[in-house]
């Protein structure tokens, strides 16, 4: 026991008491009770086991897929399609632009994507401008030959003619002769018979009536001979006429072709989009100098009524999760920013086929390749008209299915696709 010597006296540092409760026994026997924070650690974790169980069971939600569309007006949308890739060079109308039947919406330059390239086209098209112009030299030599025949034609005719007159005024005059001759020659002969005239003056007077009897049939003769004559040359040149009429008739035919190969070759090398129908123009989705695709979109056509359908473009990766009937809200897109109010619609028609890429307004990017959705408008946010296409947002309310099937679906799949 530790003390302390002051003087004479040694003191201790603890009181007597204090020294022997010290020096008894400090622990009896050891029990080991059990936590109360444990057991309510157990029983939070177990109720909330249950709950969560509960919530898995019970609880249903309905996906939201977000989706790009447009209006569509009921008076019908019609797509111009580009019929050959090619570079727009010219472009007549723009948004919102009302268009007529036929009118010309822009035009396309197809040269760089004909086969041979720009050089063989313009090779092309100058020899078949030269033979154009060949056909042309030849049917102007070929007409003047037609016309120089002809002539020569007509002259023999107007000729033959003239002779045929004058062939006509002596045979008169030579009949007027005969029959003077004639006359005369019957009474020579009645004073032959009584004796009056010698038998030679009547046998001279009939060598005379043979002779102009004679020239009579060569007369006639030489106008047959020349009638002939007028009905070949007539028939000559009515078959140059004809000859001339199928030669101009081949020439043209001819022209014809080469004019449909021109057109052709420039048809493949340009070409000009044109309305449809009548409407307003939308969704135009080039501008000069873009290249556009077989096939591409270029803009569409929008009727006139004023009521619409909600048209969706659904990507790959949602269109399994869409059903005929599920409800959609959507908000059309204004120039900025979203309208304040939303519509609401329908699904009426889903097609599983994937439709060809168009350029939509979205606040998201939209990725092909897209499904296209029909649905049913059940009311239409205030102030929007269906006269034209209007590019909207939206989100599809898909099939309400409970918390644990959207759970397990992901790992099954996954387990599915490691067996």
């Amino acid at each position: 026991m530790p003390v302390r010597r002051v003087g004479f006296y040694a003191l201790s540092l603890f009181r007597s008491e204090v020294l022997s409760e010290r020096s008894k026994p400090q622990w009896d026997q050891i029990v080991i009770s059990r936590s109360r924070g444990l057991n309510t650690l157990c029983l939070v974790l177990l109720s909330t086991s249950a709950v969560g169980v509960g919530l898995l069971l019970a609880v249903e939600y309905a996906p939201k897929i977000r989706v790009a569309g447009y209006l569509e007006p009921e008076g019908g949308t019609t797509d111009v399609i580009a019929q050959a890739a090619g570079t727009v060079t010219r472009v007549f109308v723009g948004e919102d632009d009302g268009v007529i039947q036929g009118e010309a919406l822009m035009e396309l330059d197809h040269t760089r994507f004909v086969a041979g390239g720009q050089r063989a086209t313009e090779l092309a098209s100058d020899h078949l401008h030269d033979s154009l112009r060949r056909l042309a030299d030849a049917a102007s030599v070929d007409e003047r030959s037609y016309h120089s025949a002809q002539l020569k034609l007509e002259r023999q005719v107007i000729h033959l003619l003239t002779e045929q007159g004058l062939l006509q005024e002596e045979l008169k005059l030579a009949t007027e002769r005969w029959s003077l001759v004639e006359s005369t020659y019957a009474r020579v002969r009645q004073l032959a018979i009584k004796g009056v005239v010698s038998r030679a003056e009547w046998q001279a007077e009939r060598e005379r009536l043979l002779g102009y009897k004679q020239s009579l049939s060569q007369l006639r003769r030489l106008l047959a001979t020349g009638a002939r004559r007028i009905v070949q040359f007539e028939q000559e040149r009515l078959g140059v006429a004809q000859t001339q009429a199928d030669e101009r008739q081949r020439r043209a035919e001819r022209r014809a072709e080469l004019r449909r190969n021109i057109a052709a070759l420039e048809e493949r090398a340009h070409s000009t989009l044109v309305a449809p129908k009548a409407g307003v123009t939308s969704f135009l989705q080039v501008k000069i100098g873009d290249y556009v695709a077989l096939g591409e979109v270029v803009l569409s056509i929008v009727g006139e009524n004023p009521s619409a359908a909600l048209v969706l473009s659904i990507g790959a990766d949602a269109v399994n999760d869409v059903r005929i009937g599920d409800a959609v809200r959507f908000r059309v897109l204004g120039a900025t920013q979203r309208q304040s109010q939303a519509g609401r619609a329908v699904i009426q028609e889903l097609s599983r086929t994937p439709q060809k890429t168009r350029k939509l307004v979205a606040w998201f990017p939209v990725l092909g390749p897209t499904y296209r959705a029909r649905a049913e408008i059940t009311e239409l946010p205030p102030g929007v008209s269906g006269q034209r296409e209007l590019p909207v947002e939206a989100r599809v309310l898909g099939e309400r299915r409970s918390l644990w099937r959207w759970l397990l679906t992901p790992l099954l799949a996954a387990w599915r696709g490691l067996a």
